[in-house]
Parts: C-alpha cells; sequence; structure tokens
C-alpha cells in the first residue's frame, strides 16, 4: 500500500511538473508570436477576410504601425458614483490606461493640451465620438480643435458610450464655470430595445444596465463572479490579443467552432415610430434639462447631432453597417429632434455632414493596406482627425455666428 502510494505521488508530481512546462511553453510560444508580428501576418495570410478592413492601428494612422489599439483600455466601462460607469478615473485605471495617443485627467476626462484657463471655458459633452476615440493625440479631438478655432476654450465632460442622461449628470456635477455646454450627441440614445414590448427600462437607460443588473441585482446580496479559469482566458485573449485572433480563426475555419458574439454587442432591434417618438422625447427632455441648468449658470447649451456614416447618402453601402430600417428608424428620431421646440433655437445637425464635402462621407474600412490616406469616419460614429477637423470646423462657424462671448 505504502510503494502504491509512493508511486501514486511520483506520478502526480510528473503530471504537475509536466502541466507546468506545458504552460511555460504555450505561454513563451503565445509571446512569440504575438509580440514578433508573426499572428498578425498568419492571420492576414490565412484569413484575409477577417482584416477585409485594416485596423487603424495596424496602418501608419498613428504615426508607425502599433501592436495594440492605443484605445483598447477605454472599451472598458469602470463603475462609476455619478455616471453608472466611465473612463478609467481611479489612479491605478489611469495608469493602466493612458499611453502617448490618450489619457485622462485625474477625473477621468480626456485632457485638452489647448485649453487656455483664462479664457471663455465652453465644456463640451457626449460619448465616445466627443471622446474623442481614434483621434492621433489628444490635441485632435473635437473639443481641442474647437479651442483653437475660436474664443471658446473647451474641456472634455464626456466619456465613451454615455448618452444623453449621463451627460445630464456630468453637467449637473461639475464645477466649471463655463459660457456654453455643448452636447455632441444622440447616437447612443437610439437604442430601440430600451422601448421594445415587455421591457421595464427607461428609454436613456444606460448601455449595458442589463448585463450590469445580472450581475449585480442585490447590492447587498452575494456578486456573481466568473469562474476563474473564464477570468484567466480572458486576460490570456487580452494580452496575446493578435495571437488570440489567430486562434479563434483556426478554430471557427479549421476545428467546426462556432464563434462566441462579443459580451459587450447589443442586439440589434429597429424601433417602430411610435418607439422612435419615445426614444426622441426622452433624448429632449435630457437635453431640455441641461439647457435649463446652463441657463440658470448663465450659460447657453447647444445640441449638436453627430454625425453617423450609414445615414449620409454619399456612404458606399457596401460599408454601411445598419439595415435601412435603422437607417429610418435614426432619421425618424432626428427629425422628430429637429422639428421640436427645444429646436427652435442652439441645434445644429450634422448627422449628414460629410454630404457636404468634396469627398462625401468616407471610412477607414475602405482601407486594405498599411498606408492610411484621410478618411471622415474610424467606423460607423467614431471620426478620425480629419473628421474631427470638418465637425470642429461647422461648430465653430456656428457657435461664432449665434454665440460668440
Amino acid at each position: 500500500m505504502l510503494f502504491s502510494r509512493t508511486k501514486l505521488a511520483k506520478a502526480g508530481g510528473y503530471l504537475f511538473i509536466f502541466a507546468i512546462m506545458s504552460i511555460c511553453t504555450v505561454t513563451i510560444f503565445a509571446f512569440a508570436m504575438e509580440f514578433s508580428g508573426a499572428a498578425h501576418f498568419l492571420t492576414t495570410k490565412l484569413f484575409p477576410s477577417y482584416y477585409a478592413s485594416i485596423p487603424l492601428h495596424k496602418t501608419n494612422y498613428y504615426g508607425s504601425l502599433r501592436e495594440r489599439d492605443p484605445y483598447q483600455m477605454f472599451y472598458i466601462e469602470h463603475l462609476h458614483p455619478y455616471y453608472l460607469f466611465s473612463a478609467s478615473w481611479l489612479k491605478k485605471d489611469r495608469d493602466a490606461a493612458n499611453n502617448d495617443i490618450v489619457s485622462v485627467n485625474r477625473v477621468g476626462f480626456r485632457d485638452n493640451p489647448s485649453f487656455e484657463p483664462n479664457k471663455t471655458t465652453g465644456v463640451f459633452l457626449g460619448g465616445s465620438a466627443a471622446f474623442g476615440q481614434y483621434a492621433t493625440s489628444n490635441d485632435m479631438t473635437i473639443a481641442a480643435q474647437l479651442s483653437r478655432l475660436g474664443d471658446f476654450k473647451f474641456i472634455n465632460l464626456n466619456a465613451p458610450s454615455w448618452n444623453s442622461h449621463q451627460e445630464l449628470i456630468a453637467l449637473l456635477k461639475t464645477t466649471v464655470r463655463y459660457a456654453v455646454s455643448v452636447s455632441f450627441s444622440t447616437s447612443n440614445d437610439m437604442l430601440a430595445i430600451n422601448c421594445k414590448e415587455g421591457t421595464e427600462y427607461p428609454e436613456d437607460t444606460p448601455e449595458n444596465f442589463d448585463v450590469l443588473a445580472e450581475l449585480v441585482n442585490n447590492i447587498r446580496g452575494e456578486i456573481q463572479r466568473r469562474p476563474l479559469i473564464s477570468q484567466f482566458k480572458a486576460y490570456l485573449a487580452n494580452y496575446f490579443l493578435d495571437t488570440s485572433i489567430l486562434y479563434t480563426n483556426i478554430k471557427v475555419h479549421y476545428l467546426g467552432r462556432v464563434a462566441k458574439p462579443a459580451a459587450t454587442s447589443s442586439p440589434e432591434v429597429v424601433g417602430d415610430d411610435t418607439c422612435g417618438s419615445e426614444v426622441a422625447r426622452s433624448i429632449l427632455l435630457n437635453q431640455q434639462n441641461m439647457r435649463l441648468i446652463s441657463e440658470a449658470r448663465g450659460a447657453r447649451h447647444v445640441l449638436v447631432i453627430q454625425p453617423q456614416f450609414s445615414l449620409h447618402s454619399s456612404a458606399r453601402s457596401e460599408f454601411k453597417v445598419r439595415t435601412q430600417e435603422d437607417v429610418t428608424f435614426r432619421r425618424s428620431i432626428i427629425r422628430k429632434i429637429m422639428n421640436s421646440d427645444f429646436c427652435r433655437r442652439d441645434c445644429l445637425d450634422l448627422s449628414t455632414v460629410f454630404d457636404r464635402t468634396p469627398e462625401g462621407a468616407t471610412t477607414a474600412k475602405e482601407l486594405n493596406n498599411e498606408v492610411y490616406s484621410a478618411k471622415a469616419f474610424a467606423d460607423e460614429v467614431h471620426l478620425t482627425d480629419y473628421g474631427n477637423r470638418i465637425v470642429s470646423q461647422a461648430i465653430a462657424a456656428y457657435l461664432e455666428n449665434d454665440l460668440t462671448p
């Protein structure tokens, strides 16, 4: 019996050593594949359809090809005591996220190097497009470009994925003295899922509230934690991103596995006219309250309806991600907003602003090699430096004509 136990212990020891060696071997292999660029190279060669369009960080858009998307850590929605979630605002999260392309200050809002504290201040509200997702630097965001184009010097009061409800809270809580508030907004409010039949959520429910509610419905109760193995796999997939993409494509194409949808993606739900009216009413209520707050502080409030690629008549159909029903739904909401009493003043519709340019609505999804050429959109709603410049010029012209301090 003692001999059998000794053999069993030895076998267990060998198995443990083998497991550790296997993990080390796989880690070294993944490290080599990731940081040599081999994983990305093999993906482009073996699965060219995955990169039918080249991600901006794999072009020279940021000055040179980069291993990682500089905005990757800003896709994370960190819990926040005011806004439900926001960009990195705790020091440890800011330190992990900030880089040479994008950085946030101690309250979690993006820095504006062109801000001048002794000049007339404006606050720039909105979601990820206002935040400047895909801008090549803090100085190429809309807030920064606006600060150089006119007399108002803007601070960023925005965060990725925010809707008008979160903008309202941010404006209410700010202690900054300002002369104008600009809400560059509406896309994140146009979610028909919040007014579908059977839902109990308000129309302006922030993104992923349903996911949070599943994890923590009872704050004083037990938190639903992800299994440790799932956390470990998520960490590896994030750290070895290109290798993970290659591995996933191999599973799908050669092993017949079905790729899982992204955890943060929301199902596409197209609303009817009644739903569109409810969404428009919700947006207008939040905007009206922002106007009341600003006017109580002696300031003006301007709603700017942000551009969306698929709404442009000049946009190439093969790059549109929205169905015609969804385009119609969104256009109807914009029409209701612009025809409202609220928009008799201080409203600017830039939803199709690039139809007015000679190039029309162009997108980085047209790129098929590593050489970047100027495009307006990075994707459906996010803009490139060039897109930010066109939008900034349009807003600056409006402010100069209507709100010169």
